[in-house]
């Protein structure tokens, strides 16, 4: 038989029956119809009002106009030690046309329909998340969009009670982005016919009344409930039962982040653990989101107390750099912390060969320091602002015939673990999972590198077509200490070259050489975008005659050949340089990088062309690849290099391009799946951890699973990317 299920076996069977709620303004209209609706399915239901409510709710007095009042009812319910299911933060206020603050200095509206609603949230968020439901409603208003209207005379009536439902609505969707393990539901009901209105006037209400679709407290109950039940969120804003979007000021992120900072001022002798939160990105703005402002420990000390209050506190800590990634491997939704502070040079030990650093030291300021004394670092990214620490969780790599991950070069590390103890780690078994930890071991706070002295190396420059060098490569690669490679700017069929060979005759510098930094003064005109067109540069390249530009010369080896931007002789090799950067230069495109296996290189270019979307020749958008020639290495468990020799190509594709998106995935997943590539673990990348896992050797996975589980068994440095891309 179908038909529709009898009212009772419908309330019988939801997912509401034996749980708890704690509700706000029950003593009458929706707050009333709702709580008896919860009860009536199972529901535990505690009322919070200044009135006390009938029947057999429970009850705790409940005042939003007084700090004091929302903190007592808050103790009371964590003295209970029950976990909060549903909270549902229905009360409020509306006076049209009068001014009335409160005892805690704020305005009425403000306080009780924003300022404690943020209040009571926070003191009982805890509660809610170890919650089996972990559900948070907050009843919203469609008037919130009149805040963006100019106050006026005439907008007394509103103005007030629309900023401060506009400013809850603010807040409720940043707390659903910090907290994805909430489901947070803001439903705006319409005019319902409740003792809100009471305080206004005849010919306001009957007005307000004529253009509305008047409903009673019960149909706005049930709507309510209807979304609550639902089997998965499918919006976090509702507008009458229906999936709506709020006001464009509620979506806004600097609207957002200068309302929370001045909501947590304005809380904090009630609320003094309340951190502010601000819109994190990434270096290249690709990647962002509302999370907590980032804390910035003066030294090891502070930073241990950080560490050790977030394990107590059962939240998860993460250490931010200049987030020189295309993902969030750096964010937490609950705690992250800066050791930029941390940066200095410990120690040169001649003896060892090595270099102690603090690891919140810039790859910037280990090049300046080991060029002052005749050493070098044998591997380094290619960008120098990036802080050591981070350069080491990501994988940063630099490229050579016998390696070339910059964790490689580690010999030893100092971290903080979860309890807030300093440790040294200096054992190999240890040091192959820290020294690529993926942030989630520990904090690193010192780092000891191996370095190598500075001599004499033939740097050379050159071109080839495209073709041949791809069926040359391994004979390239193995004849040269390093070499890198990426698409000439003036030559679609050709490709540019860079080896790097030290020597140990007497070679002496083939006259003045100095490297390319920032764009040099009198060449702004390179920037145009018209030189980003393959068309032109093509057309260039051929009045110019440089398709076959050439460069060799004798320098330092120097960390500096990694870190900047190449090296020049003469002005013309400067403009062409530059040509070339702005040309190939996009650190606010999308990036996504692979380590494919060398001798798998030539089915992967061939993959590439045919997966490129059709552009024109005179579209900037079109997506390019540079490439890194790294040898295998054995000493660190997630190194993309592990046991194989690979080709770390580099992928830029324009975020504003539609076709970016898919063309990235369908590159990612069939390199993956026919050419066993890795990703790499700081750049752009949609496999998930199966995918990760079966990349790598199963005994890397189950020695980094020990590590993880003898450095940070609580799970206190994890966050969603390292539970995402390897399950810890």
């Amino acid at each position: 038989m179908t038909g529709v299920v009898p009212q009772a076996e419908a309330q019988a069977g939801t997912t509401l029956q034996g749980r708890f709620a704690v509700l706000t303004g029950g003593s009458s209209g929706i707050g009333r119809a709702l709580s008896t609706e919860l009860a009536t399915r199972g529901t535990t239901v505690l009322v919070g009002s200044r009135r006390k409510v009938d029947g057999d709710l429970l009850h705790r007095p409940l005042d939003l106009a007084s700090h004091a009042s929302v903190s007592e009812f808050a103790a009371g319910i964590l003295a209970s030690g029950r976990s909060i299911d549903v909270l549902v933060l229905n009360a409020g206020v509306h006076i049209p046309w009068r001014r009335v603050i409160t005892r805690d200095g704020h305005e009425l509206h403000w306080q009780v329909n924003y300022l404690s609603n943020f209040l009571l949230t926070h003191l009982l968020l805890d509660r809610c998340r170890s919650s089996a439901l972990k559900q948070i409603v907050y009843v919203a208003s469609e008037a919130h969009r009149l805040a963006a209207i100019p106050a006026g005379p005439l907008l007394g009536f509103s103005q007030r009670y629309a900023k401060s439902k506009e400013a809850a609505i603010t807040f409720f969707l940043r707390l659903q982005e910090l907290h994805p393990d909430l489901r947070v539901q803001i439903i705006s009901p319409g005019y319902i016919d409740t003792e809100i209105h009471r305080h206004k006037g005849r010919t306001s209400a009957w007005i307000e009344r004529a253009w509305s679709r008047v409903r009673t407290p019960e149909e706005a109950a049930l709507e309510i409930i209807r979304v609550i039940e639902m089997p998965e969120a499918t919006s976090v804003y509702w507008d009458r039962g229906r999936a709506a979007t709020p006001g464009g000021r509620c979506r806004d992120e600097a609207h957002a982040e200068a309302l929370w900072r001045e909501s947590v001022a304005a809380l904090r002798p009630v609320l003094p653990d309340a951190a502010p939160c601000a819109m994190i990105t990434n270096h290249a703005r690709t990647w962002r989101a509302f999370g907590p402002a980032v804390g910035q420990p003066a030294n090891v000390e502070e930073l241990a107390a950080l560490v050790r209050k977030a394990a107590d506190d059962g939240i998860n800590v993460r250490i931010v750099g200049q987030r020189h990634s295309y993902n969030d491997i750096f964010f937490s939704r609950t705690s992250m912390i800066s050791i930029a502070k941390m940066n200095r040079v410990l120690e040169l030990d001649p003896d060892r060969s090595t270099i102690t650093c603090e690891a919140g030291i810039t790859l910037d300021e280990i090049c300046a320091y080991l060029d002052e004394r005749g050493y070098a670092l044998r591997y380094c990214g290619n960008h120098g602002r990036q802080t050591l620490a981070g350069a080491l969780a990501t994988g940063t790599h630099g490229y050579g015939r016998d390696g070339g991950l910059m964790s490689e070069l580690v010999t030893a590390v100092t971290m903080v673990r979860a309890d807030g103890q300093l440790v040294r780690v200096s054992a190999e078994h240890d040091l192959r999972a820290l020294r690529l930890g993926l942030g989630t071991l520990g904090v690193v706070v010192e780092v000891t590198l191996a370095v190598d002295r500075s001599v004499p190396c033939v740097y050379r420059v050159a071109s080839m077509p495209r073709q041949e060098l791809i069926a040359r490569l391994s004979e390239l690669a193995s004849s040269h200490e390093y070499l890198r490679y990426w698409p000439h700017p003036f030559d679609d069929a050709a490709m540019l070259y860079l080896t790097i060979d030290r020597t140990t005759g007497e070679r002496v510098t083939t006259g003045p050489v100095r490297y390319m930094g920032a764009r040099a003064s009198g060449l702004e005109w390179l920037g145009l975008p018209w030189l980003r067109m393959p068309a032109v540069r093509r057309l260039l390249g051929r009045a110019l005659s440089i398709s076959h530009h050439e460069l060799s010369v004798v320098v330092p080896f120097s960390t500096s050949l990694f870190v900047r931007d190449g090296v020049i002789q003469r002005q013309r090799h400067e403009i062409l340089g530059q040509i070339g950067r702005r040309a190939f230069d996009r650190n606010g495109w999308l990036n996504m990088e692979l380590a494919i296996p060398r001798d798998r290189y030539p089915e992967f270019a061939q993959l590439y062309e045919e997966s490129l979307p059709r552009m024109s020749g005179l579209i900037p958008a079109r997506p390019y690849y540079a490439c890194r020639v790294v040898g295998a290495a054995q000493s660190v468990l997630l190194g993309p290099n592990f046991d194989r020799d690979v080709v770390f190509v580099d992928i830029h594709a324009d975020p504003r391009a539609r076709s970016s998106d898919p063309f990235l995935r369908a590159v990612e997943g069939e390199s993956i799946r026919a050419l066993s590539a890795r990703p790499h673990w700081g750049k752009q990348f949609f496999a998930e951890c199966d995918a990760i896992r079966s990349a790598y050797p199963t005994s890397n996975i189950e020695d980094f699973l020990a590590a993880k589980n003898r450095f940070d068994p609580g799970g206190v440095f994890s966050n969603d990317y390292s539970r995402r891309v390897l399950g810890v």
